[in-house]
């Protein structure tokens, strides 16, 4: 670009007037893949489940815009969904089915969607809860790891609580003093 002023008090050096970018364009080389699981692996009937999403670009050129749709099971209702990489919104579809959408997917970077539902507490327990996720962008170059089912069976309540010790300093003689930590995950 170059700027030219007929000013007359423009003072400036005819080199500060001119400015020149040159770059390469790369072809498109966007591969979008999906990947999702559950935290909660075998979710208690009227209890909480966390769905991890998780849309990757393993290309080397940023994606177009993103959509992400994910049909919950029957039985079930989302609650929340949060993500820590910035630029997703979402519209929700019903109560099984949720989009997301963000501008673009950079290359070589994935992000993270966490996506909370509801059990019904009516569900028995050992019934398969089947979640579908679809990812699109117009310049994908592949299609076939675009969509997954990820299941979960319900089961049994259970804390998933784990309680550890560990010892930290102290004297092992008679008399002595030991220190120790608990920690509750």
């Amino acid at each position: 670009a170059q700027i030219s002023t007929v000013n007359p008090y423009n003072r400036s050096d005819p080199g500060d007037l001119l400015a020149v970018w040159q770059d390469t364009v790369l072809p498109n080389d966007t591969h979008l893949a999906i990947e999702k699981g559950a935290r909660t692996g075998d979710p208690a009937p009227g209890s909480d489940l966390t769905w991890v999403l998780m849309p990757c670009n393993h290309g080397g050129t940023d994606s177009a815009a993103v959509v992400v749709t994910d049909t919950l099971p029957a039985l079930t209702t989302w609650v929340a969904w949060s993500s820590a990489d910035s630029g997703w919104t979402s519209e929700a579809i019903g109560d099984q089915q949720l989009v997301f959408r963000r501008p673009s997917l950079h290359a070589g970077a994935c992000a993270e969607i966490l996506l909370v539902a509801h059990v019904d507490a009516a569900v028995p327990l050992g019934v398969r809860l089947d979640n579908n996720v679809e990812l699109h962008a117009r310049n994908d170059l592949e299609l076939d790891d675009n969509a997954l089912v990820s299941s979960v069976w319900t089961g049994a309540p259970h804390t998933n609580v784990r309680v550890d010790m560990a010892w930290n300093r102290g004297q092992l003689v008679p008399g002595g003093e030991i220190r120790y930590s608990v920690q509750v995950r």
